[in-house]
Order: C-alpha cells, then sequence, then structure tokens
C-alpha cells in the first residue's frame, strides 16, 4: 500500500508540474499585432510571469512591435509560424544598460533588442522571425567609437548558462545582430540569419564563452560571419561548429580581433562558405574579403583550433593567419598585452577558391612566431594574372595595423606566403592556377623546421613551386611514396613474427640477442630486456594479424622471464635476475635492464588475461621502487650488486677510470620502459603514479635544449653524441605521463626530443647509432633499425596528439624497414626476415659486424602501429 501511494503522489506531482509549465501567450498580456504598437510592457509581464511560475512566453503569429525585453531566470521564448518580432524604430524604447564587468566596448555596448544578463536557463525557439529594423538606426560620424553609439544590438547575452537559441531566423540588427558574452553551455541550433541594414553588422559574435555548440547556421551578414572574440579576461574554449553555411561581406568564419584572452579547443568542420546574395556591400566587398581568419593582435593565446571539411568559395582571399601586435587594452586601466602566442592550428580538406590574386598567407612578427600549424589535403583555385617581378619584393612586418587579409597588398607567392613561423607542415596542397602568375606557390621567410611535401601546380603557367629564403630551414620533400597497402604491411609482420618466433628465440624462450655475421655466432647481450621487447613486438604483431605464433612464441618468452623471479635471497625478495652480462657481468642487475623488459611482460598478462606475468613484473617494479628510486633527486640508482645486494651509489663500473664519480654516473632520471606506470595500472597503488610523474618532471627539468639527456650514460657530452633509443625510451614516457595527466607539458616535451631525431634520420630514412647534437655528420658504420622503428613509434603517437609535422618522417621509417629487411631466403638462415640492425666493433682485437635481435621487436612494434594509423584495425 505505502508503495501504491508513493506510485499516486508520484503522478499527481508530475500532473501539478505539467500544468504549472504553463504557456503565456503575449495577447493574453495586452499585445497587439498590428505592426504599429509599441508591446515592450506585455511582453515584458510575460516574461516576468514565466519566470515565476515556469513555462513558455508565446509569440503568436503576427507582427508584435517591442523595445528592449530584458530575460530572466528559466525563460523560455516560441515564436509560432509567422510571428514575427519587430525592433522598434524609436531609440528611447532601448534603456541603455551595462553590465557589471569590463570589456572592450563597455563605454558604448549597452542598447539590445533583448537582454538577457546573468540569468541562467534561456531559451529562444520556434519558426518565428526577429527582425531589427537597424535601417532606423544610421551612423552619423566615421569617429570612434561615437560611430558604435545608440545602434542597439539584435540580442545580447551575457554571464548566463544554458542558453539555447534554435531554429529562429534572425534579421536586421542595427549593430551586430547577436552578442553572446562571457556565457556557458551555449548551443546555437538550425537558426537562419540575415543581416544587411547597417554597418558592424555581423551574423554571431561567440566572445569569452565556453562550452559551445553552433550547428545548422545558415546566415548572410554584411560584415564578418561566425567570430570569435576575446574581449574581456575570459578565454573563448571548448567550441564546436558544425554544418553551417555562411556568407559574409567581410570575412566569414573569423577570430578576434580582439583577443585579449584568446582561444583554446575549437573545432569546426563540414561548412560551406558562399558568396552573398546581397550584392551591395556596405563594408568589405561584395564577393567577400576572407573565408577563414585566424588573427591574433592584442596579446592572448590562439591553441588546439582544428578546421576541416571547408568549401570555401570565392572570396578575396580564403586563408589568412596572422599574429601581430596592435596590443590594445581591453579597457584604458588595463595592462597593456605582450604579444600573443599561436600554436596547433590544423587545417585540412579544404578547396579554397580566391577572387584576387592577392594570396593566402600564415604571417607572425619577428618577436611572435606561429608555432605548429598543418595544412593538408587544401586545393587552391588562384586567379595568376600577375607579372611583377616579387623576388625582391620587401613585405611590410605592419604588426601594429589592424589585421586584414589584404593587408600586405599582392604577396611573393601566389598560393601561400609563410612568413616568422615553426614547425609548419605543408602536405598535398594543390594550386590551379586561373592564369599565368610570375610568382611561385608557396615561399616561406624566417620559418624554422617546417617540412613541405606533395605539392602540386595545375593550369597556367607559374614560376615555380615552392621557393625557400636563405633564412629557413624547411625540408621540402619529394612526393610522398605510396602507402605501402594492407597486405604488403601484414606480410612483412607475419615473416616478423616467424623470424622472431624460429630464430630469435631459443627453445627456453630466451632471446638470442647478437649474431656476429663474420664468425656465424649468437652472443648474449642483456638477454631480460632484449627478450622483454621481443615479448612486445611479437603481442603488437599478432593484435593486427591475429596471427597465433606470435601469441605462443611471446607466452613462452614470458615464461623464461617470469622464472627469473629470485626466490632465494631474501634481499632480493620479489625482484628478478635481470643481470646485464656483457660489459659488467653478471654480477650486477642493471635497473635498465629490467625495466625495458617489463613492458612485454606487463602486455602479456593484458593480452592473455594470465596475472602470473603481471605479478611478476609489479613484484620486481615494486622492488626497484623500493630499493633503487630516489625521489629528493628526481633519479633511480642504476645497479644493484647481485653478491652483496647493495645499490650502487657511489662507484659505478661503467666509469672505472673516472678519480671521482657523482650521482649523474651511478644514477639516472630512469623512466625507462615506464615500470612504474604500468604497476600503477595493475594496483592502482598511487605511489607508483606518483613516482612515475616525478620521474617525468624531473626528466623536463634535466632535457637539454635538443631535447637529449647529455649528461647520463649512454649519452657522451663530451663529444655531443647521443645513443640512438635511450632518449627516446624517455620521450616515450612522457607521452605515458600525458596519459595519466593530460598535461600538455610532457607531449611539449617529448615532440623536443622527437623533432631531434627526425633531424637525424637521413632522407632515405636511415638513423645511424652514433648521431651529435653539435651538427657533425652521424657515424656511418652501424645502422640502428631499432631506433628507425622506435622513432617512428614516438612520431606515430605524437601526431595522434595533434604534432602532424612528424608524418613525413613515420613514411620514411615505414619504407626503410620494409626495404631494408634481410630476404626471406636469404642464404643465412639467422638472418631471414630481420630488421637490417647492424653494429660494427672492435672486440677482443678483431671486427664484430653484430645483427642485432632488436631491430626485428622494435621493427614489429612499428609495422604493427603504422598498420593500425592507415587502416584503423582492431585486434583479430
Amino acid at each position: 500500500m505505502e508503495k501504491m501511494l508513493q506510485f499516486l503522489f508520484g503522478i499527481c506531482m508530475f500532473q501539478v508540474n505539467f500544468v504549472t509549465a504553463a504557456d503565456y501567450n503575449i495577447t493574453s498580456y495586452g499585445a497587439v499585432a498590428d505592426g504599429h504598437t509599441v508591446c515592450t510592457a506585455a511582453i515584458q509581464a510575460a516574461i516576468d510571469e514565466s519566470s515565476k511560475q515556469g513555462g513558455r512566453v508565446v509569440i503568436p503569429a503576427g507582427n508584435f512591435v517591442t523595445g528592449t525585453l530584458f530575460l530572466k531566470e528559466n525563460t523560455g521564448i516560441l515564436l509560432e509560424k509567422n510571428a514575427c518580432l519587430l525592433g522598434s524604430t524609436d531609440l528611447a524604447d532601448y534603456p541603455q544598460t551595462k553590465v557589471d564587468f569590463r570589456f572592450y566596448g563597455d563605454t558604448w555596448v549597452d542598447r539590445s533588442l533583448i537582454i538577457a544578463h546573468h540569468v541562467n536557463n534561456i531559451t529562444i525557439e520556434g519558426q518565428g522571425i526577429i527582425d531589427g529594423r537597424g535601417s532606423a538606426f544610421p551612423v552619423k560620424t566615421t569617429v570612434k567609437p561615437d560611430r558604435y553609439r545608440n545602434r542597439p544590438y539584435l540580442l545580447w547575452v551575457a554571464g548566463c548558462k544554458n542558453v539555447c537559441i534554435r531554429d529562429i531566423e534572425l534579421r536586421n540588427s542595427a549593430m551586430w545582430m547577436q552578442s553572446y558574452i562571457r556565457c556557458e553551455n551555449l548551443r546555437i541550433e538550425g537558426i537562419k540569419v540575415y543581416n544587411h541594414s547597417n554597418k558592424n553588422n555581423d551574423l554571431m559574435d561567440i566572445d569569452g564563452c565556453k562550452d559551445v555548440v553552433i550547428t545548422g547556421v545558415v546566415g548572410d551578414a554584411d560584415d564578418d560571419g561566425i567570430t570569435f572574440k576575446s574581449t574581456s579576461d575570459r578565454i573563448s574554449e571548448n567550441i564546436v561548429v558544425s554544418d553551417c553555411v555562411i556568407s559574409s561581406h567581410c570575412n566569414a568564419i573569423k577570430f578576434g580581433t580582439e583577443t585579449t584572452a584568446g582561444f583554446r579547443n575549437i573545432t569546426i568542420s563540414n561548412c560551406v562558405i558562399r558568396k552573398s546574395a546581397h550584392t551591395t556591400a556596405l563594408t568589405g566587398f561584395p564577393e567577400g574579403i576572407c573565408g577563414l581568419a585566424l588573427e591574433m593582435v592584442d596579446g592572448g593565446i590562439m591553441e588546439n583550433v582544428v578546421i576541416s571539411n571547408i568549401s570555401i568559395d570565392g572570396p578575396r582571399v580564403p586563408i589568412f593567419i596572422r599574429l601581430g601586435n596592435r596590443a590594445r587594452k581591453h579597457f584604458d586601466e588595463a595592462p597593456e598585452p605582450s604579444v600573443g602566442k599561436m600554436r596547433n592550428i590544423l587545417l585540412s580538406n579544404i578547396i579554397a577558391k580566391a577572387s584576387s590574386p592577392v594570396g593566402c598567407s600564415i604571417s607572425g612578427i619577428p618577436e611572435g612566431k606561429i608555432e605548429g600549424v598543418s595544412l593538408t589535403n587544401i586545393r587552391f583555385f588562384c586567379p595568376g594574372n600577375v607579372s611583377d617581378d616579387f623576388s625582391g619584393k620587401r613585405v611590410e612586418e605592419l604588426p601594429e595595423l589592424y589585421p586584414e587579409s589584404t593587408m600586405f597588398g599582392l604577396l611573393p607567392a601566389f598560393g601561400l606566403y609563410v612568413r616568422h613561423a615553426n614547425h609548419i607542415y605543408l602536405q598535398g596542397l594543390s594550386f590551379e592556377l586561373q592564369a599565368a602568375d610570375s610568382r611561385p606557390a608557396i615561399v616561406c621567410d624566417d620559418v624554422q623546421e617546417g617540412s613541405i611535401r606533395d605539392i602540386s601546380v595545375y593550369g597556367a603557367k607559374g614560376s615555380g613551386t615552392v621557393k625557400t629564403l636563405k633564412n629557413s630551414t624547411v625540408s621540402i620533400l619529394p612526393l610522398q611514396a605510396q602507402t605501402p597497402e594492407a597486405d604488403e604491411l601484414l606480410k612483412a609482420i607475419n615473416e616478423c613474427i616467424d623470424y622472431a618466433s624460429n630464430v630469435l628465440l631459443d627453445d627456453d624462450g630466451k632471446s638470442r640477442c647478437d649474431y656476429n655475421t663474420i664468425d656465424g655466432k649468437w652472443y648474449p647481450y642483456e638477454e631480460p630486456w632484449h627478450t622483454g621487447q621481443l615479448i612486445l613486438g611479437l603481442l603488437e604483431g599478432y593484435k593486427v594479424s591475429g596471427n597465433k605464433r606470435a601469441l605462443a612464441a611471446a607466452k613462452r618468452a614470458g615464461d623464461w622471464w617470469i622464472n627469473l623471479e629470485i626466490k632465494d635471497n631474501p634481499r632480493f625478495k620479489g625482484m628478478v635476475a635481470a643481470t646485464h652480462g656483457d660489459v659488467i657481468g653478471n654480477d650486477c642487475i642493471v635497473f635498465a635492464t629490467t625495466s625495458d623488459g617489463l613492458p612485454g611482460v606487463y602486455e602479456l598478462s593484458r593480452v592473455t588475461g594470465d596475472m602470473k606475468y603481471a605479478k611478476v613484473a609489479v613484484s620486481s617494479s615494486r622492488w626497484l621502487l623500493e630499493n633503487m628510486y630516489y625521489p629528493e633527486k628526481g633519479v633511480c640508482y642504476d645497479l644493484v650488486d647481485l653478491k652483496t645486494g647493495e645499490v650502487v651509489k657511489e662507484n659505478s663500473p661503467f666509469y672505472k677510470d673516472k678519480e671521482s664519480q657523482t650521482l649523474e654516473d651511478v644514477s639516472r632520471p630512469n623512466t625507462e620502459g615506464s615500470p612504474f606506470k604500468d604497476a600503477y595500472e595493475f594496483t592502482h597503488e598511487r605511489k607508483f603514479k606518483d613516482a612515475h610523474i616525478l620521474l617525468c618532471n624531473s626528466l623536463i627539468e634535466k632535457q637539454d635544449k635538443d631535447g637529449i639527456w647529455m649528461r647520463y650514460m649512454p649519452n657522451h657530452q663530451e663529444d655531443a653524441s647521443f645513443h640512438p633509443r635511450f632518449n627516446l625510451w624517455y620521450a616515450e614516457s612522457l607521452l605515458e605521463a600525458y596519459e595519466l595527466t593530460k598535461d600538455r607539458k610532457y607531449l611539449e616535451a617529448a615532440a623536443i626530443t622527437a623533432r631531434t631525431y627526425m633531424k637525424a634520420q637521413k632522407k632515405d630514412g636511415t638513423i645511424y647509432y652514433v648521431n651529435y647534437t653539435d651538427g657533425k655528420p652521424s657515424d656511418k658504420g652501424s645502422i640502428c633499425g631499432s631506433a628507425v622503428a622506435f622513432a617512428g613509434i614516438v612520431w606515430i603517437r605524437l601526431a595522434g596528439y595533434g604534432y602532424p609535422e612528424f608524418l613525413p618522417a613515420v613514411e620514411r621509417s615505414v619504407h626503410w624497414i620494409l626495404n631494408n629487411r634481410y630476404a626471406v631466403d636469404h642464404s643465412d638462415p639467422n638472418l631471414r626476415s630481420g630488421v637490417v640492425n647492424t653494429r660494427m666493433r672492435m672486440k677482443n682485437g678483431s671486427i664484430w659486424l653484430t645483427h642485432r635481435d632488436v631491430g626485428t621487436s622494435f621493427g614489429l612494434r612499428f609495422l604493427s602501429a603504422y598498420y593500425q594509423l592507415k587502416y584503423n584495425n582492431t585486434q583479430k
């Protein structure tokens, strides 16, 4: 009975709420649909009542004239079909209104037809029209700011949360059509906008708002279209724009010009930018000034902007990216802005038709360079018809000038002019010239560490494709080699799996390590980490190929690995006998020899579901944490004496000839293999995560300008040489730190290292064993296929995090790996299908030319990652 009463009570409550949420028809409050009577008081009364009681304000069919309406908390307005809300033509019906925060324009922005200030849960929807009749408020002066005064906005929403504008049509504002400033959770959906009645007729302005979705908008404006601003101390962030059709006599989609705090995390996709249906322009030009205009001139930051699948039809300039230094304050007493920052901007899959020969540009200033811009798969249609000699033309800097895509006049490139920028990535750009042009398609001026590839010019004659000035270090690559087919990749993966299973692993499941091709013998070398990495390679190959031989071999190797667990020595309880061998024999357990092998052991538990592997891996990680971790210095000690159980803290046997040794000689900020990250994943013990993050912070602190940890062995600070894999392990661990924290500082640090390896990689994809940070050429005596593959793994991950600059290097790596494997029918069965990884050394008075197993281990990992990148494969 009690449950039944509760149920009936719930129904009654639902019915009461349903009845309470009534509609408030404005005609019931005295509004008259005659197109003359000013109904402000009647409509406001309906708004006030609905806010108190809950429900919607309904504007029925007819023409209702009103002055300023103030939306209240929980206001919902529904304009029915054939309803038209007309703005009064009398300025006195628009009272001056202020907000309680400072922003650029707060001395003259004070009137609007509809105002919502610091109220939440606002909805304006329906099939009706709101028409501001903006031509009734003519501009009477050209003097700033007076020319902006006394012209009401149509919709002004400030400091509100949960705002939805849906399906309605907005027409003819006297100023901006709709301004949303410092709002949260804003949705603009399916609206139509036509704004050609006055100056400054923007379509919409999103200003310092966050969590915004704009979709299905069809709009035509005399001034800028969808416009992002930052006129106060609030950044515009977390914004999605999609499926819109925009026309503008000025800039169809624009960032700026006000940029006080800036813009972050914005995606724009599936939009059409077309010519305006209104052939007379009060501002700009009938064809439009610019399609995509990204402008930063008043300080602030622009980062993480992704624009894709855009059709731009015929403005003067399709794409304009500008970092300047107008440095305008957002109010007189505010501090003067410093030079802003622009970084991580991705544009792709765009048709860009220009109506003037000016040219597109990406342009910073000497003291403010644009960082990390990627343009891929864009087709430019260029008018051409320029015959002047631009080879010696000096393009003015104009840092303080109002930013506009035509500000520099005719540019030295008919397609794209890039100046004062770092890490620019251009791929798959095509330029179709409509008439002959004396200029090249692309000019790079003060562009550092850029890469350009797969550039094509069609149509009329141009003077050349790409020109780089002497002050630039841009890599111009030939047309991209064809992406390997999925079958070709799988064939190579399976052949490497067979080689690893049948040759590299012995009967016990231990890696055979180094093969001396001169005497035809295998020699052990740090077997624990070699075996662990081979397990990881086999498992990655198994995931994409489904080859069960890979899984069986990985299990065999995993069983050998976990049998290294030390059970008869209480000092080493939980540790494994991962002895070094080779240089310092079997009397020492080296941190890296353990940790570098652990990723494969952990992964084996993930893939098989058998926790026996993770159990040993966690216990050894715990021993390392408890005995070799030195958090106060952000390092781990290198080795422990197996005979005494003592951690070596004073004299490393690696430096026997050194008179005195420091902490840097006996320890490293060791995250190789990320053992503590994996242990955290399996145990959820916070101390493991904290240790990994602390060590990664230490890595950032100790990282050199080239992203290399030169003070630590096996790098050699004395001759500026660095080891091919060592630093990549650290970069990989920084990527794991990003996964744990989502702090981009770890990505930035890893990217520095990755760029140094991109420099070390030769044009054919080779990376040698010995490389130098001081510009000396690599030592070509030894070829490190494992570094080609490992760098490729890091580059792929960084590209996935928004660094497409590394993709050309990834392509070089995959072709190198595929082209540098021994034949499957090689005369020496110890080499068949193995990835080339040779080391030439003098040993015992003779030359050793060693083929190393790790080329195939890392090669399997890389080929599998590349397969997933290109073919979006999941485990079979």
